[in-house]
């Protein structure tokens, strides 16, 4: 650094300013704290950001040393002015300062004069504190694991030798596994919550790296506590199958679109088909199938380094009441040894050994793949692939399901005969695209060169020159080569067409993007159904399409799911990690979170608060999760929230745990460890059903003070009709309010009951939730003791809170009609 600056504003581009003087407001100005000091760590320049963290203004703090300001009588004792002053050199550290309970980040920089003589230094404090603690939380949390995982292993030892010892091994191990999954899954939950959160802010690529190798570690354990778990039911016999209607076609669009999203890291293709013949819904056990279809999927994936993984299905047999299904699993990747064959299906076993150093896995999923087959009257096996790669199938017999393969039927008039076009350029996608749309009567046709394109479209016009159609172009086409863009298509050609880009799984192009390039839309591949047809229906369907350039046919995204999602939620979760993970998590979304350590507390709360979802914990001290939302869903309920969605959140993971929070009166279930992605997809689903608010309408009183939309919805008449009703009910009830009062002063039990009685229920007619949860604590005293406790005053005060609450609605609603 020079002595002087040059000064002026010639070659500066900061007119009119000289650079100290600009450098000097930046630097007064930015959060960082900045101090220039003497060698005698003397103040020379405090930047504000200093003099509000040591308490002065910047005048006071000049000539001044920072430790005399913080109250100390030496400098601190990791100050770096003074090795920097000393040595001439930089200096960086982490500084605790316990006079701020606050961490950080020091850099101390020697300034130099022309005789190379040190004769000031600048100082530059970061606050780091928050990264610094969850570094701390995160430590913890992994010696927690630790400690979980040697208990692990010492409970395992001593299952075995208990199993050996007596026939009462299956009894022990199943209450172990139960123990083992509740405490492993608890601080799992804090490792993998905290993990994601810090991952999802701004980390030096050494610590995000670390962060990312302890997220992979705790899915690891995850999956192998689940492993065993499976196991073990199906060792004892207690695995519990369940016969319901379900889409397969669904379920396999959403493997399919899982696998692809993995693939894809690896440059894999992924593809499927389902024979035309097979119906959409069909009886059976979903979450099983599932199970199957995913293990089998995620090893073609695992051991396969390039090429293709692929899902075909088709009836083996087929009856008036069932069928059977062939589900074939395809890969190109390593296949399998002769010599393993035997072997491949066994616990703990893996074609070759040296695949789990290199792949990974216990070699428990093909073994409970084959259980479970069985345990559902199916057959499971492997070929190997000619070319390379190999075949797992496994055959599952179906019930039908009456109309379950109408789906699509009767075909949607304005689908026959439309001309759709697929672009793919040989992608997979294509042939599953041509079945869809010839299964709808559709025209379909394949274009291979941009020129193929121009010629379908001249032909698909009618004499009025109106023929509509559906263009559906795969995006690395459109990368790759600038004349399949429809902006490149003469007017003439684009009128009465839409077009759609087919785009790789897990990308989702801007809207600006799909500007650009004329599109009206986008849809993902592997093909969905839904999606498909959706798109297509907008090109067939005047009324339906968007215009070129609209974001129209385009599937929904994370972002539209979420603005579902700002409300009001209650955790009630003993565990204060838990609860701070699922605030945190919930926060990110947008939502207003209030925590319960207990049960009691939860009811409390629940009682007044209004909320739009719970989560609630299952295994809590006092009252459980399970005997909270026994309460809430009781008729003898009568405080607010009787009806508010209540997910479980729990650690809990064996058989039957589910069945019993749903007959509870809960309305999901949420596995611990809770991932960010899973509960936005859970609240999506129940928030969605919330009616939408306007913003413009006049505000409805909180914590249940004056329901105002509810009684809308419910008497069925308009908001100023309700708050007219409010006025005439608040007059009322302040005349019922004092024949209480009077009864109440003489001791006559009966004529007050029968006030309060009367008082509750106008006020929950009218919507005053805590006017009406008072009154019906008022007339349980009376009429349960006979010498309640006096309850006019607290009436009187509820009463008083609702008629203000009233006024603010009236008041925004006045000024509402203004605008």
């Amino acid at each position: 650094m020079k002595n002087s600056p040059r000064s002026g504003s010639e070659g500066i581009p900061f007119p009119g300013e000289d650079v100290v003087s600009f450098l000097l407001s930046y630097i007064g100005e930015t959060d960082d704290i900045v101090t220039v000091k003497d060698r005698n760590l003397t103040i020379l320049y405090l930047n504000s950001a200093g003099a509000a963290f040591l308490g002065v203004s910047q005048e006071e703090g000049k000539g001044r040393r920072c430790f005399e300001l913080l109250g100390r009588q030496e400098p601190c004792s990791g100050c770096l002015s003074a090795p920097a002053a000393e040595t001439g050199r930089f200096q960086l550290r982490e500084v605790f300062i316990p006079e701020r309970d606050a961490w950080f980040e020091v850099k101390s920089r020697p300034v130099r004069n022309a005789d190379g003589e040190t004769v000031a230094l600048v100082e530059v404090h970061r606050d780091c504190s928050e990264r610094k603690r969850a570094k701390e939380k995160l430590v913890g949390a992994m010696s927690e694991l630790e400690a979980k995982n040697r208990e692990l292993e010492e409970e395992r030892k001593r299952a075995e030798g208990l199993a050996e010892e007596a026939g009462r091994a299956e009894n022990v191990k199943s209450a172990f596994l139960a123990n083992m999954s509740h405490e492993i899954r608890t601080p799992l939950n804090g490792i993998l919550g905290m993990t994601d959160l810090l991952l999802d802010s701004p980390l030096p690529k050494e610590q995000e790296e670390c962060a990312e190798t302890i997220r992979r570690s705790a899915e690891h354990l995850l999956s192998l506590v689940d492993e065993i778990l499976d196991l073990s039911k199906l060792e004892a016999g207690k695995l519990v199958l369940e016969s319901v209607p379900f889409d397969l076609r669904e379920m396999v669009e959403d493997l399919v679109t899982e696998t692809a999203v993995r693939g894809a890291g690896k440059g894999l293709d992924t593809a499927f088909s389902v024979d035309p013949s097979v119906p959409s819904v069909l009886q059976g056990d979903p979450v099983r199938t599932r199970q199957i279809l995913g293990n089998l999927l995620g090893n073609a994936v695992k051991f396969t380094l390039s090429g293709e993984v692929r899902l075909d299905v088709s009836p083996v047999d087929s009856g008036i009441k069932g069928l059977v299904l062939r589900f074939s699993v395809s890969d190109t990747g390593i296949g399998v040894p002769e010599n393993a064959a035997g072997t491949l299906f066994q616990p703990f076993s893996q074609g070759d050994p040296s695949m789990t150093r290199r792949f990974g896995g216990t070699g428990l999923g093909l073994s409970i793949c084959r259980r479970l087959v069985e345990a559902m009257g199916g057959s499971l096996g492997m070929t190997p692939r000619s070319g390379g790669g190999s075949v797992f199938w496994c055959e599952l017999p179906f019930g039908r399901v009456p109309f379950g393969e109408a789906e699509d039927l009767p075909v949607d008039q304005h689908l026959m005969g439309l001309p759709v076009v697929l672009a793919g350029g040989g992608a997979s996608w294509q042939a599953e695209a041509s079945g869809l749309a010839g299964k709808w009567l559709c025209s379909v046709r394949s274009a291979d060169s941009p020129e193929d394109l121009r010629n379908l479209l001249e032909k698909r016009f009618g004499r009025d020159g109106e023929g509509r159609c559906a263009v559906f172009i795969d995006r690395d086409l459109l990368r790759k080569e600038a004349a399949w863009a429809p902006t490149r298509l003469p007017a003439d050609l684009r009128r009465g067409a839409l077009f759609f880009s087919v785009d790789p799984p897990g990308t989702f192009p801007e809207t600006g993007y799909l500007l650009r390039e004329g599109l009206a839309g986008r849809i993902s591949a592997p093909i969905r159904r839904g999606p498909f047809r959706e798109a297509v229906l907008s090109a067939a369907e005047t009324d339906r399409g968007k215009g070129q350039g609209s974001p129209g046919g385009s599937e929904q995204t994370g972002s539209s799911r979420s603005a579902l999602l700002p409300a009001r939620v209650l955790i009630a979760d003993d565990s204060r990690v838990n609860r701070m993970v699922a605030e945190r998590m919930l926060q990110k979304l947008g939502c207003s979170v209030t925590g319960a350590a207990d049960g009691e507390e939860a009811l409390r709360i629940l009682e007044t608060e209004r909320f739009d979802i719970v989560l609630m914990d299952v295994q809590m001290p006092g009252k459980d999760g399970l005997d909270v939302t026994s309460a809430l869903r009781s008729p003898e309920w009568t405080g607010c929230n009787g009806s508010v969605p209540v997910i479980a959140m729990t650690a809990h993971a064996l058989p039957g745990d589910r069945e019993k929070c749903l007959a509870a009166g809960m309305d999901d279930y949420l596995p611990k460890p809770v991932r960010f992605r899973d509960l936005e997809e859970k609240l999506s689903i129940h928030l969605s059903r919330r009616r939408p608010e306007q913003s413009d309408a006049p505000a409805e009183g909180i914590d249940g003070v004056y329901c105002r939309e509810e009684a809308v919805r419910r008497l069925n008449i308009e908001g100023e009709e309700l708050d007219a009703l409010a006025g005439e009910y608040l007059e009322d009830a302040l005349e019922i309010l004092d024949r209480m009062a009077d009864a109440e002063e003489r001791g006559d039990g009966k004529a007050a009951a029968e006030a309060a009685h009367t008082l509750k229920g106008m006020s929950a007619n009218i919507g005053a939730e805590r006017v009406r949860a008072a009154a019906w604590r008022a007339e349980k005293s009376w009429r349960e003791d006979g010498n309640g406790a006096p309850m006019a005053e607290v009436l009187r005060t509820e009463l008083r809170n609702f008629g203000n609450v009233l006024g603010r609605v009236r008041e925004r609603r006045n000024r509402h009609e203004d605008r």
